[in-house]
């Protein structure tokens, strides 16, 4: 009630700031006054539309409040107006398969993954929750020796482990092409370190494996 009080005095001086208005929905919510939290929600958006923070917030909220047309709207311009951020798209992938769009979703979760590996277990968790069968699974997992590798990890302790053998084999292969996987690695000793974390990996996890 404080930040929301200060937030509305805020923005009775600086009336163009969209910040105070995103504020005042957030503490709205937070306090369950969903009819003020929306109005301020679409007032932030008035300022400042294109947003993708805003647009992404208001999407869960208006997901959250039943309200799943608005809430496609917000999430996929929240994704169009900041296509590199892994937790935008994997946001939207997680709404879509609680609608049951999951061809949708697992475009949005393998470009998610492809933006940043390490939202691998986030993204098993998520699609598991989901219902998602493990063809379906392979599906958001691109050809990237982290998150393959992190996929073979959770078929492999699944008992899938002809299936999870392959991947690791896969895996193997993309590890030795030096331009695979290393786009967040900037600098060839960043990449040396990669690789050898990768094999090491697959040796101490799966060393009692004939691979």
């Amino acid at each position: 009630r404080k930040i929301e009080k200060i937030a509305s005095l805020a923005s009775e001086f600086d009336p163009l700031n969209a910040q105070y208005h995103f504020t005042i929905g957030n503490t709205a919510w937070f306090l369950k006054n969903y009819k003020k939290s929306e109005s301020h929600f679409c007032s932030c958006l008035a300022l400042d539309p294109v947003n993708p923070r805003y647009l992404n917030r208001f999407a869960i909220f208006l997901a959250r409040t039943n309200k799943p047309g608005k809430a496609q709207t917000a999430f996929r311009h929240s994704v169009v107006y900041d296509p590199t951020s892994p937790e935008y798209n994997f946001k939207y992938a997680v709404w879509l398969f609680s609608r049951n769009k999951i061809s949708q979703g697992l475009q949005y979760m393998r470009k998610a993954l492809s933006l940043d590996e390490k939202f691998m277990e986030r993204a098993l968790t998520a699609m598991i929750v989901s219902g998602l069968d493990t063809d379906q699974i392979t599906g958001a997992v691109p050809d990237s020796p982290g998150p393959l590798i992190a996929f073979a990890d959770f078929l492999y302790e699944t008992g899938k482990r002809q299936k999870a053998v392959d991947l690791y084999k896969k895996s193997l292969d993309l590890v030795g092409q030096a331009e695979a996987g290393f786009r967040s690695f900037k600098d060839k000793p960043a990449q040396k370190r990669m690789q050898r974390h990768w094999f090491f990996k697959i040796y101490k996890d799966r060393k009692s494996t004939r691979l």
